[in-house]
């Protein structure tokens, strides 16, 4: 309970008040160190049912079998080239024999991996099946929204109003992450309209946004106190971009939301229009 008090005075501080919401944010942040600790991440299916991947890594990598952990490779130039699945197993460069599933983790998190074109963050999985290869990238929450957020909105969007939708898609991220329909991955790319991280499309509006609601999600009021309860959420307006199956519509549109933010309505405030009978609550860190 107190924790929910504490957000809601949080929730109530526009994000434009930088410093004293940052400090308080701070503070609050710390008080829940010991419980946000890992970063959380989705799993993302990004390329399916491909006879070959062109894939390309700068800066050292390790390779792994998922199946069992075990580690098959340690790189420390980068690599390029095609993945193709063969008889026999995997290859990349060099043959895995009886290996037909490889996890290839950067050694640093700034390093990222070329797919077909496009640039991924965070690791990337590569599964065989009946021939044809699957591609998963395994990527935080944060930067999942900042990249699908990203793409859609300007610096030009009230700060609230981005606020309001990081909120938004995070808390659709984490229903969908907790009712997977697929063992494998989360998400479907096509599903979310994820293209990995462009780099041409930054945005400090966005990034200040997703990072000022780091780990804010909407719950269902009726909710027991100490456990959250996500809800396939999407704006009235909005596309399928983070939606799924039985989803939550919002009360007002995202071109009806503006004007809120345009007369210094909060980001709680609009959601409590956009969402009633929801609060803002801190989740409980998972790993999916």
């Amino acid at each position: 309970m107190i924790a929910r008090v504490i957000l809601t005075l949080i929730a109530l501080i526009p994000l434009s008040c930088s410093l004293e919401a940052g400090t308080l944010w701070d503070s609050v942040n710390s008080y829940f160190s010991k419980k946000i600790d890992t970063t959380p991440t989705l799993r993302i299916l990004v390329a399916k049912e491909r006879t070959a991947l062109d894939m390309a890594i700068q800066g050292k990598f390790r390779i792994y079998d998922p199946k069992n952990g075990e580690l098959l490779a340690t790189r420390k130039l980068g690599r390029s080239g095609p993945i193709e699945a063969t008889s026999a197993g995997i290859k990349w460069g060099e043959g895995f024999p009886g290996i037909h599933q490889l996890l290839i983790v950067p050694d640093h998190i700034g390093t990222t991996i070329a797919l077909d074109g496009k640039e991924y963050q965070g690791s990337l999985y590569v599964y065989e099946i009946d021939g044809k290869l699957n591609a998963i990238n395994r990527i935080g929450v944060e930067e999942l929204l900042y990249s699908v957020l990203s793409q859609d909105f300007n610096e030009y969007t009230p700060q609230e109003l981005l606020a309001s939708l990081a909120i938004v898609a995070r808390t659709n991220a984490y229903f969908l992450a907790d009712n997977p329909k697929n063992p494998f991955w989360t998400l479907d790319a096509e599903q979310i309209n994820y293209n990995g991280i462009n780099r041409s499309l930054y945005n400090p509006a966005v990034e200040e946004a997703v990072r000022h609601t780091r780990y804010m999600v909407l719950s269902k009021k009726s909710s027991f106190d100490a456990v959250s309860s996500t809800f396939p959420a999407f704006w009235a307006d909005a596309s399928s971009k983070l939606a799924g199956s039985g989803k939550v519509g919002s009360k007002i549109s995202i071109s009806e939301a503006k004007p809120l933010a345009d007369r210094g309505q909060t980001a709680s405030q609009i959601l409590a229009k956009a969402f009633p009978g929801t609060e803002i609550v801190l989740i409980q860190n998972t790993t999916y």
